[in-house]
């Protein structure tokens, strides 16, 4: 698979990140915060019936990878901390969106996910205090591709 694929991949495993789940308490619902800051676990894609864990790929091959994060203000801003020379063998970033942005979370929990290029993602995430669960459909080079990024808290 190419570099493009594999950067589609990580823009959409980011966006992930983003979303604040809801837990139910009695018939109330509160939200459950993403502040802080973020590690992915796994990025597990599904093409043509065929799962394949991107990230522990890119771990075995890159091990700056293992370095990059993701942290979330309360203020619904997000930065991505990636290692200094962490690059493919290209000399480009992992990371297929910017460094910075804010998220938006619909009571769905459907987040919206705006880089400071202007590039906007949103997919479906589930929290649990200290894990996130993203996942999303795609439509990569004409193939239907499902991606679910698990994530684990830092701080």
């Amino acid at each position: 698979m190419g570099k493009s694929f594999l950067k589609n991949l990580l823009l959409v495993l980011f966006v992930g990140v983003f979303i604040i789940s809801c837990k139910k308490d009695s018939d109330t619902v509160e939200p459950v915060t993403i502040d802080g800051t973020w590690k992915i676990l796994n990025l597990n894609v599904t093409l043509g019936g065929n799962t394949i864990d991107y990230w522990t790929f890119y771990n075995q091959f890159y091990p700056c990878t293992k370095d990059i994060t993701i942290s979330f203000d309360t203020k619904s801003n997000f930065s991505v901390f990636e290692p200094a020379g962490c690059v493919d063998d290209n000399g480009d970033s992992f990371l297929p969106i910017g460094k910075i942005g804010t998220f938006t979370l619909g009571t769905d929990n459907k987040l919206i996910l705006k880089e400071s290029g202007g590039q906007t993602l949103e997919g479906n995430v589930v929290v649990e205090s200290d894990k996130i669960t993203w996942n999303t459909k795609l439509d990569i080079s004409g193939v239907s591709t499902d991606i679910v990024a698990k994530f684990t808290r830092v701080q």
